[in-house]
């Protein structure tokens, strides 16, 4: 074998050359791997490309990125999203871990949304499959339907056996406080089939512009259900402002015949500006000449301008057992029960076994007063019942003058006849300042006085004017007060002329 000797320069070009090779087997195989993932069709045209920067495709990723975070999946923290919640389970994983109960916080839940609600079994757990569990309601807590809180905004709570727990039986870091300071706005519950809300604990609920509606299967719509033997002044508040309670139908034997119940003389209900319309609680009721209301409750109850229309009811609107009834215009129109017109009180344990209530009727209103505001209105929204009251004539004449224009012709005093004291002078002195006129003289023919106000007196007194010299000396007052305007005048004129004649004598 004979060995050939190679020079530097050529090892140098040979390496060259394999590293050459080298990189191109490279580059083919990165643009196979891109090719199978992008294009298969365009592979064979795409040698020696180049492996694409991160930087670039971070743009494209992000669209993707953002739909992951926003698309619910089955984990709590993916439907988590910075505006609105999208579902139950989202608003409960951001509070119930919530270390912070003191804290007032707000949640938004997303409009156009419908919350589907499970059912739970008999140990009040949530059924795999059957849809969220239901709102735990915790101290300090508003939660609204978009950003305004209001019922148009359409955030709907539909089904399940419990829609708004305010109980301790589902347990939680919370379970056992109170419900101080709880607002719910805008929301719409229906078709729940056994309580959309139930409330057990003491504190302060308040709804507003919220709705039930078509509630056919519920044992009870809502129910308030607060006793605490050792604390007997404690209580528990529920507010209804601006709420709708439609199309709801009594279930059956077993179920409450109310929509809104209250069991304790601990419970406190306040309706203000609600209207019930369309609800049926006579249908499927064997005993509605007894057990058939729209809000029952043993304890106190306030009633702000609201109106009953078209409502199927068997005793009353409204039963109250042994508690205080405050009504203020409230309007009914075919909503009257078969036993009182409005509220039915038992304040006795007598009247209700003998079922002989005090009865308390409408106020005597022609129309809803629940969506009359206080701003005021230019058509008028009542009939006035009766005609004014129109008080005596005074016995004297008012101490001032009267200050209304007059309906009629005035009738003119006859003009002064004032004689003067002393005899004119033979030559008027000058006025140093202009007269101030406190009225000006009328067109009809007679002068009043005018005020001046010299910066030095007169040499003489200026007579008072008689009558047959009312026109002179209007004269003379018009002529005093436009004389600084002639003085002005004269000497206006006379440079215009002095200017005139030194201009001609230049001229020549």
């Amino acid at each position: 074998m004979v060995l050939t000797s190679i020079t530097p320069k050529e090892e140098r070009e040979t390496v060259k050359s394999r590293a050459e090779s080298s990189n191109m087997e490279n580059n083919i195989n990165h643009d196979n791997i891109n090719d199978n993932i992008n294009d298969n069709d365009n592979r064979s045209n795409n040698f020696g490309r180049t492996k694409r920067p991160l930087s670039s495709t971070l743009p494209l990723l992000f669209p993707l990125l953002l739909l992951l975070i926003i698309h619910p999946s089955s984990t709590n923290a993916q439907t988590i999203t910075p505006g609105c919640s999208r579902t139950i389970d989202s608003f409960s994983f951001v509070e119930l871990r919530s270390p912070n109960l003191q804290t007032y916080k707000q949640y938004t839940f997303c409009e156009n949304r419908v919350y589907e609600v499970g059912r739970l079994d008999y140990s009040y757990n949530l059924l795999p499959g059957t849809g969220s569990p239901p709102i735990q309601l915790r101290p300090n807590l508003h939660i609204k339907c978009g950003a305004t809180g209001k019922r148009e905004n359409n955030c709907m709570i539909l089904g399940g056996d419990l829609q708004l727990d305010g109980t301790s039986y589902f347990g939680g870091p919370a379970a056992d406080l109170p419900l101080h300071n709880v607002t719910i706005e805008g929301f719409t519950f229906g078709v729940s089939s056994k309580n959309s809300g139930w409330f057990s604990k003491m504190g302060n609920i308040t709804f507003i512009d919220c709705e039930w509606r078509e509630h056919q299967e519920a044992v009870s719509p809502i129910y308030l259900d607060y006793f605490n033997a050792s604390d007997t002044e404690s209580r528990l508040e529920v507010n209804f402002i601006d709420c709708t309670f439609k199309d709801n139908v009594y279930f059956g034997e077993g179920a409450v015949p109310a929509i809104v119940s209250a069991t304790g003389e601990q419970s406190t209900l306040h309706f203000e500006r609600c209207t019930f319309t369309g609800n049926d609680f006579i249908f499927n009721n064997t005993n509605f000449l007894r057990n058939s209301f729209l809000i029952e409750t043993s304890g106190d109850i306030s009633l702000d301008r609201n109106c009953f229309l078209d409502n199927l009811i068997g005793v009353s609107p409204v039963v109250a057992y042994a508690s205080n009834v405050n009504s203020t215009q409230n309007y009914g129109a075919v909503s009257d029960g078969r036993r009182c017109n409005f509220v039915s009180r038992f304040e006795t344990q007598a009247q209700y076994d003998f079922f002989a209530p005090k009865c308390l009727n409408y106020e005597e209103l022609t129309t809803c007063q629940s969506d009359i505001t206080a701003s005021p209105s230019m058509v008028p929204t009542q009939t006035p019942t009766g005609y004014p009251t129109i008080s005596a004539s005074p016995s004297a004449g008012p101490s001032q003058p009267f200050t209304a224009l007059p309906t009629g012709t005035p009738s003119l005093p006859p003009p002064p006849t004032l004689t003067p004291t002393e005899s004119a002078p033979t030559t008027p002195q000058p006025i140093t300042s202009m007269p101030t006129v406190t009225s000006k003289p009328t067109e009809e023919g007679f002068v009043e006085t005018t005020t001046t106000s010299p910066t030095s007196s007169p040499i003489t007194t200026t007579p008072a004017p008689t009558s047959a010299t009312q026109s002179s000396t209007r004269e003379t007052t018009s002529s005093s007060s436009s004389s600084p305007f002639s003085e002005h005048s004269n000497r206006f004129w006379s440079c215009l002329y002095s200017v005139v004649a030194v201009t001609v004598v230049l001229m020549v």
